[in-house]
Order: structure tokens, then C-alpha cells, then sequence
């Protein structure tokens, strides 16, 4: 089956529709897609809702082509970091709408004191939040108790969390929950959650 290749502007146009539709609006969700696992899984679902739409769906997009657009047509993303997978939203991303100009000025009042953060203050105030909000994620709550992820049988792995996999090494992730709610727990588990840098 011959694969779907789209044009630049096509790509750019759908990476749009995309902010326009679940996040230009959606100030919490746009700041929960700051990291790159949240924004992948709102566009795969945003794709899924756009063929339960239109009976079409959108093929020969991957999630980093939309990231691409965002980035380098529309400016709505400022930086990438890719080691952390985390993406900074640009300032001007809320007023795109607004004008028709990408460079958009927003008029504050003279007597209104504006702290701007800097670039680097911005990327590390945004990992900061991701890296709590990933370790509340996977914190114990309502009697669900979670204990610390191991690798049976690789110390090196376990011990240093930097540890490195040799060729040809085999480790074997564990995850031990407990539930000590009162009430029966339904566990999925996503293979792309379970993978490790």
C-alpha cells in the first residue's frame, strides 16, 4: 500500500487545526502538553476525533511533523528539550489569533510591573513542573501503593539510575502495585509508558 505523503503546506495547515482545536483555548491542557509524552497522546487522539468526524483520516502526518510545523511555521513552540522530552510554548502562541501578524504586540499598562523570565529561567521552570508532575503521577494515592521500579538481576542499572545496557544484556523491568483500597483497581499498562532513556 503506497503511503500518503503530504506537501508542506498541508502539513503546516493540519499542525494549525490541530492548536486551534484542542489547545488556543485550553490553557491547562496547552501547559500539560509541555511534555512531549501529554502532547503526543492529545494528537492521536485529536486525530482520531477528526476521522470520527470527517470518516477521513489524517495519514502521513507523524507527531513530530506537527511539532515541526508548531515550531518553525507557526512559532508557537519557543524550544525543545530533547533530553528531558519537553517543550516550551512561545509567548506569543495566545495572541496568534489576535493578529494577523506573528510578531503581535500585547499594550500592558505603564503602572503594571512585568517580571519576563528569561529563556533559560522559562526552560527550567518548565522541566521543574514537568519532572513534579511526572513523580506525582506516579506517586501512591487512594491506597494504590506503587514501589520503586527495579531492573532484576542488572545492578548496574538499578543501582545507578545512569546505569548502561551493554549489547546483548537483558534486563527485566518490574513494577510491584499493591492495593490496599478498599475497592477493585482496573490496571492498564501502555508499552510506550514503560520505556526508559
Amino acid at each position: 500500500m503506497p503511503k500518503h505523503h503530504r506537501s508542506r503546506k498541508e502539513t503546516d495547515q493540519i499542525a494549525l487545526q490541530f492548536y486551534n482545536d484542542k489547545l488556543l483555548h485550553n490553557p491547562t491542557l496547552r501547559q500539560n502538553c509541555e511534555d512531549r509524552h501529554v502532547l503526543d497522546e492529545t494528537i492521536t487522539a485529536w486525530k482520531d476525533e477528526q476521522y470520527r468526524l470527517t470518516g477521513v483520516p489524517i495519514k502521513g502526518m507523524s507527531r513530530s511533523q506537527f511539532i515541526f510545523s508548531l515550531r518553525s511555521r507557526w512559532k508557537l513552540i519557543d524550544v525543545k528539550v530533547a533530553e528531558e522530552n519537553v517543550i516550551v510554548w512561545s509567548d506569543r502562541a495566545d495572541y496568534l489569533q489576535s493578529s494577523s501578524s506573528s510578531s503581535a504586540a500585547v499594550v500592558v499598562p505603564a503602572h503594571v510591573n512585568v517580571h519576563v523570565d528569561s529563556k533559560a529561567d522559562k526552560i527550567a521552570k518548565t522541566i521543574e513542573r514537568i519532572r513534579n508532575s511526572r513523580q506525582e503521577m506516579e506517586s501512591n494515592r487512594d491506597g494504590i501503593v506503587i514501589d520503586p521500579i527495579t531492573f532484576d538481576g542488572n545492578d548496574d542499572v538499578q543501582s545507578g539510575g545512569g546505569g548502561v545496557l551493554r549489547i546483548g544484556e537483558l534486563a527485566s523491568q518490574t513494577v510491584r502495585i499493591r492495593n490496599t483500597s478498599y475497592m477493585d483497581v482496573h490496571c492498564n499498562l501502555k508499552d510506550n509508558v514503560s520505556s526508559l532513556r
